[in-house]
């Protein structure tokens, strides 16, 4: 029918992607949404690219790369989704496995040749033919795994349509997942596809696959930070008014972004907890008391504070006593260590972002980070 037609050219002509229509809105997140887009356009053209989303626990990452998801889906297009976790570590093409289990590429998979299916027995036992017993991963020669790679591109990119690939947590992305990855981008230049992550710096180390490959991808200019940032004073009223409905007082949001300082996770907690009670949303001892009992900011501060040394641990706990500003030469008295010990306690609480420097000495990067150092030290 003709109202049939007209609908599908739209989908399928369509250029641009509409905003998220989710009930909160995104807040302060325009340039990363418009950044998204033109690399989604850029990718429909033939020209593939990479794209992660970093920051700090908390900022929105899942929740930008999920509407970005829905938008493309939204669209028309085809878009697949999974999560890391830290045991996909060491699992291998557990992302990869992910994907191929949606609907799209079960339907994809139903069309291939025999010949194309034995290709992907290695990572799809139920596809080999029987009696035969195809090779496992760790067995496949160097030509076999290119092998496979080609196959998997052509399931993958063998629709009309462009193809997004995205993947929260990408953090804990394991190595063959990654080089498959990379090679879609690398050597075919010119397939239309975009792959985004969402990555936690915190929770990146050095020897992870996706500490390593980064440095490589950002030479060959195909892959592009996108770095969330805190919420602004003006952008966290905004923030609370779409979660709860209500208009924040100026007192109320004075107080919340002292504590939570613009960080989207810690203010949707303090909500919950207080439900817009303006006389105690006006303490930030109380603020930041719920805000360290409550599970998920928990869990967050357990990322900063999980991987210090007992030295270092103690150190930040003087460091709170201190103030939100250290100066080195008062926390080397209170500690009553020498300066190498210290030193390296510090480059600790530095790597781990508890600290930052400052022109005169040290500072806490979070209010909510001073507060839980403090409640560590005893009585």
């Amino acid at each position: 029918s003709a109202p049939t037609r007209e609908r599908y050219d739209r989908l399928t002509q369509a250029t641009t992607i509409g905003a998220p229509t989710s009930p909160v809105p995104l807040i302060e997140r325009q340039r990363e949404w418009a950044h998204l887009q033109q690399l989604w356009t850029t990718a429909q053209q033939g020209h593939p690219h990479c794209a992660l989303l970093t920051g700090d626990a908390g900022m929105g990452k899942t929740r930008l790369l999920t509407e970005f998801v829905t938008s493309i889906e939204r669209q028309g297009g085809a878009a697949l989704m999974t999560q890391c976790q830290p045991f996909t570590l060491t699992v291998a093409y557990a992302p990869l496995l992910a994907w191929l289990c949606t609907p799209l590429l079960r339907r994809r998979l139903a069309t291939l040749t025999p010949a194309r299916r034995a290709e992907l027995a290695p990572l799809l036992p139920e596809l080999a033919g029987e009696p035969v017993t195809p090779p496992t991963l760790t067995t496949l020669e160097s030509w076999q795994r290119q092998r496979l790679y080609e196959s998997l591109a052509h399931l993958f990119l063998t629709g009309t349509e462009p193809l997004l690939l995205a993947l929260d947590n990408a953090q804990w992305c394991d190595q063959g997942t990654l080089d498959w990855l990379h090679y879609l981008i690398a050597a075919m230049p010119t397939v239309r596809l975009l792959v985004v992550g969402a990555l936690s710096p915190l929770e990146l180390r050095p020897h992870y696959p996706v500490a390593r490959l980064q440095p490589r991808l950002q030479q060959s200019q195909v892959v592009t930070e996108l770095p969330l940032a805190h919420l602004t004073p003006k952008g966290e009223p905004v923030k609370g008014q779409g979660l709860t409905g209500q208009q924040l007082s100026a007192a109320v949001a004075a107080q919340l972004y002292q504590v939570t300082e613009g960080n989207p996770l810690y203010l949707l907690e303090a909500l919950r907890l207080f439900q817009v009670d303006e006389q105690r949303l006006q303490r930030t001892d109380l603020i930041a008391n719920a805000l360290l009992t409550s599970p998920p900011v928990q869990a967050t501060m357990q990322l900063f504070f999980a991987n210090l040394s007992p030295d270092a641990q103690e150190i930040a706990g003087l460091a709170a006593a201190i103030g939100s500003t250290v100066c080195f030469e008062l926390l080397a008295l209170a500690a009553l260590v020498s300066h190498e010990p210290l030193l390296l306690a510090l480059d600790e609480l530095l790597q781990n972002r508890i600290l930052r420097d400052a022109a005169d000495g040290y500072v806490f990067t979070h209010y909510l980070l001073q507060q839980a150092a403090y409640r560590s030290l005893s009585s």
